[in-house]
């Protein structure tokens, strides 16, 4: 999609393919032929790889993706949790930056320095969603301290918890070292405060050295949107579940889906200008109306066929109907008007596409 919201292009790929293997496909297939001017591709961490941050590089354009901080090295982590220089925008967001040269390998195994900067930020709503994303976890891991005796730990826990379980264990009673595997094993509390202590911290790498700390930050939570198309592809637009199977009639139903899409981001592009419609701060994307708002207020826009060539709008006062009426400057007053007025209308529109 674009820096608007609006797709552009999409791909479909099996559904056990890694994502960062299908990100130079995608690219190969569909914007590196559109003849596109410099443009700025923007990530989440599961697209990170040398390969892909160099076919990028090597096309002419620039890169801002995020990057795991716990796949991060040692120093770097450090860096990220040291309080000097981070500037404060508000008692619950603080960022700081910097420059450095990494050496990465391309899709022909050669290898590359480049200079990226590193944009580190904390932020309080982030850390509070983590912690409640992780508060059935620490829960669980409380009372497993309490009585581990009790406890029946599942496979999917099991591999989660090794982590955090101390290899060698201590008998207070008599001061004998025991090995792991001859005594249930208990939580390694060092371990599990290096865990958390990374919560409401982001790191963002990008190739625009000279693009300020707060701007890369913005343009990498535009991404949001991307989380959005799918909420609204798989809800709004029904594209699951699919009743195909062979690969062409599942691109033919996709590029329906993406069709509708884009005419729903085209008015909510719309809807953001008008006057009642209040946005967040900057550092948040944000739809103006929601899919499913804007569906809802259009299904009530009905027009009854009257005598005489005239036509009865129905429900025009609704309040979010006006508000889509007029993002697009149509007059929501009149209730009857001729076969020439709304042909007028249909004009209209296809002068603002």
């Amino acid at each position: 999609m674009d820096s608007n919201g609006i797709p552009i292009s999409f791909e479909a790929f099996v559904g056990n393919a890694l994502d960062q293997t299908t990100l130079r496909p995608a690219m190969k297939r569909t914007v590196d032929h559109f003849d596109l001017a410099r443009f700025i591709l923007v990530s989440d961490r599961g697209m990170i790889s040398g390969p892909n941050i160099m076919h990028v590089i090597n096309a002419g354009h620039g890169y801002i993706m995020s990057k795991r901080i716990k796949k991060t090295a040692k120093g770097d982590r450090k860096w990220i949790l040291e309080d000097n220089g981070y500037i404060n925008l508000s008692e619950g967001f603080k960022f700081k930056s910097r420059i450095v040269t990494r050496t990465l390998t391309d899709e022909n195994d050669k290898k590359h320095k480049v200079k990226q900067k590193v944009v580190v930020y904390w932020s309080k709503k982030y850390y509070y969603r983590e912690c409640k994303e992780h508060r059935k976890f620490l829960e669980f891991v409380e009372a497993f301290k309490e009585n581990p005796a009790n406890f029946r730990v599942s496979k999917t826990q099991q591999g989660y918890l090794k982590k955090f379980m101390k290899k060698e264990f201590v008998n207070k009673m008599t001061g004998e070292v025991i090995h792991g595997s001859d005594l249930m094993g208990f939580i390694d509390e060092d371990k599990l405060s290096k865990n958390t202590e990374y919560y409401g911290y982001y790191q963002i790498i990008s190739s625009e050295l000279e693009m300020s700390a707060q701007e890369i930050i913005e343009k990498y939570h535009g991404l949001s949107q991307i989380e959005n198309q799918f909420k609204i592809m798989k809800s709004t637009l029904e594209t699951r579940p699919m009743y195909v199977n062979t690969p062409e009639r599942i691109e033919a139903h996709l590029t329906v889906c993406l069709i509708s899409l884009i005419l729903m981001r085209v008015i909510q592009f719309m809807v953001k200008k008008h006057p009642m419609v209040k946005l967040e701060d900057s550092l948040t994307w944000n739809e103006g109306f929601s899919a499913d708002r804007v569906q809802v207020a259009l299904n009530k826009l009905q027009v009854e066929e009257l005598a005489q060539g005239f036509y009865r709008f129905n429900n025009i006062n609704d309040p979010d109907l006006v508000i889509l009426l007029e993002s697009f400057g149509l007059d929501t007053k009149r209730k009857l008007m001729t076969a020439g007025d709304l042909r007028k209308i249909a004009s209209k529109l296809i002068h603002i596409a």
